[in-house]
């Protein structure tokens, strides 16, 4: 019993582009308590119907001490708590201009 794909890699995206993640869960039926994102680029929803985690993740802008660069490298989590423990989603991108 765990998620499918619990550790994505974006790899590069565009800073502003929407990227939809979708996390399954295999196993019996899962009941989510909680669910909270890592920050507020990220919204996570549980589906009950189809047992996954929709979630869409908006790029942000590349930090001024990285201009000079034009990308930046991010991790984000999603953090949930259910009927059967707690468990740990991630990603990463590069985010270029």
């Amino acid at each position: 019993m765990s998620w499918k794909n619990a550790n994505r890699d974006l790899g590069a995206v565009k800073v502003g582009s929407e990227t939809k993640l979708v996390y399954e869960w295999s196993g019996a039926e899962i009941k989510i308590y909680h669910l909270i994102s890592s920050c507020g680029c990220t919204t996570p929803v549980f589906d009950k119907e189809s047992q996954e985690i929709r979630a869409v993740y908006k790029a942000g802008k590349v930090p001024k001490h990285l201009k000079h660069i034009g990308r930046y490298t991010t991790k984000k989590k999603i953090r949930i708590t259910s009927s059967k423990g707690e468990h740990e989603l991630t990603f990463k991108a590069i985010v270029i201009e």
